[in-house]
């Protein structure tokens, strides 16, 4: 049998009360379709889950509403700190589907999207000698066109070169460059995929350029 005790270790039915007031802080319930709540009353009031080790596995900092793994100092959303490189988040599916695993990042914000704007990145970044945060490595999507139904993007990476991260690959559905801008000219150096819009004739060009070599590939 399952049951609810209070502190003088009679049983509870249903629903355990912990706080003073009309609106308690805590409610412990087992019942089917009632939630259990902590810190009801919006104070600030961290939760913490521990473990073996000296400090908190979960963490929960009311002030900011942000969570941490192994951390008592949450410095986004979502924060997990692991010892061993081979740690981290591990996202796995079990049945059999087509699309496998999917990891989504969304900006849903309810302003109109800017062309121009990168609505997501991911950032692979470590430290410099002076334990400094360093993006070593980006990659971003980019809106080219936000309009319903005309909706068009392009995906970039960079990598940092002299402490400014530079792009290194780019890609739309009308060409991909290899190789980025030059930053002093602003022309583009390497392509090597490009669609001729008008004629509908897909080429490979090679080099810094108009034409070094032109490939029609089918």
């Amino acid at each position: 049998m399952t049951a609810l005790f209070d502190e003088n270790n009679n049983i509870v039915s249903g629903t355990l009360n912990i706080g003073s007031g009309t609106v308690h802080d805590i409610v412990l319930s087992e019942t089917t379709g009632n939630r259990t709540i902590f810190n009801q009353n919006n104070l600030n009031i961290d939760f913490a889950v521990s473990g073996t080790g000296t400090s908190d596995v979960l963490f929960f900092d009311a002030s900011t509403g942000r969570l941490g793994l192994n951390t008592e100092i949450p410095g986004a959303a979502f924060h997990v700190v692991t010892d061993c490189a081979l740690d981290g988040i591990k996202v796995e599916s079990v049945t059999n589907c087509a699309t496998g695993v999917k990891l989504l990042l969304v900006h849903n914000t309810p302003m109109a999207p800017e062309t121009g704007s990168f609505p997501a990145t991911i950032e692979l970044a470590g430290r410099d000698n002076n334990f400094n945060t360093i993006n070593y490595g980006q990659i971003r999507s980019k809106i080219l066109n936000p309009a319903t139904n005309s909706t068009s993007g392009e995906i970039l990476f960079t990598v940092d070169h002299t402490g400014v991260n530079k792009e290194v690959f780019r890609s739309t559905l009308v060409n991909t460059v290899l190789g980025g801008l030059n930053q002093a000219s602003g022309n583009e150096y390497n392509v090597v995929g490009f669609n001729n819009v008008a004629t509908g004739l897909a080429y490979i060009l090679i080099g810094n350029k108009l034409l070094v070599e032109l490939v029609r590939y089918p």
